[in-house]
């Protein structure tokens, strides 16, 4: 009976302490979330995002992304509530802007000190709302959530004051890659919801993929920022 007892007593203490190795709190998942805001991760990515105001649905893209190892970005975005596309790439010393079917596109130079073409994915979008955010909100771990085949954590940012303009900044997490998966973000009377249904960090490129091939009759105008 002693020797039953004991086994479990010890059972009982491997499995609670193996439980506890398994759960990680909120700020532990958003902890290399930030860490890797400057980390460049290859990817191609395809999702949507949609923009509700009051409940009423003003805006949704589809977008594909594109980035390699060395940083470069393409980012293609299909606006379904207008009927149009755009078309960004960022080769790492210019970023050119194109809206499809326009004769003119726009060119701008990357300065060192200027990181506006930095954050041209949705991931690097969300990773700076969760910087900005990280000091009013407390975070709240919801459990584990499956969205299109990621295994994700699921978690709510919520404002510690009512006078934040950011009210709840939900986002799922992949347990994998670290990734956000998906994220809904409210300021005001808007709603945006941004879920990406596919992710290749393992991309294989052609030389092509980063070249912005104009028609020739679009005129390219460098802007001066």
């Amino acid at each position: 009976m002693n020797k039953m007892i004991i086994f479990l007593i010890c059972f009982l203490v491997i499995f609670f302490v193996a439980a506890c190795e398994k759960e990680k709190t909120a700020e532990e998942i958003i902890e290399p979330l930030l860490s890797i805001e400057n980390e460049v991760k290859p990817l191609y990515a395809e999702g949507k995002y949609k923009i509700f105001e009051k409940d009423e649905l003003i805006g949704e893209v589809e977008f594909h992304e594109y980035v390699d190892k060395n940083g470069r970005k393409k980012i293609i975005e299909f606006d379904k509530k207008v009927g149009t596309e755009s078309l960004t790439i960022n080769n790492g010393e210019q970023a050119i802007v194109h809206a499809v079917g326009s004769k003119l596109a726009k060119q701008y130079e990357i300065a060192d000190d200027n990181d506006t073409f930095d954050y041209l994915t949705q991931m690097n979008h969300l990773t700076y709302y969760l910087m900005y955010i990280q000091d009013s909100h407390s975070a709240v771990y919801k459990g584990e959530e499956e969205r299109n085949g990621f295994l994700t954590d699921h978690l709510i940012l919520e404002p510690e004051s009512e006078l934040s303009m950011v009210r709840d900044f939900e986002i799922w997490v992949d347990k994998e890659s670290n990734a956000i998966i998906k994220a809904i973000v409210q300021t005001g009377d808007k709603q945006t919801e941004m879920e990406y249904s596919k992710i290749d960090f393992s991309p294989q490129f052609d030389e092509n993929t980063f070249n912005m091939d104009l028609p020739a009759e679009v005129k390219i105008e460098k802007v001066e920022q």
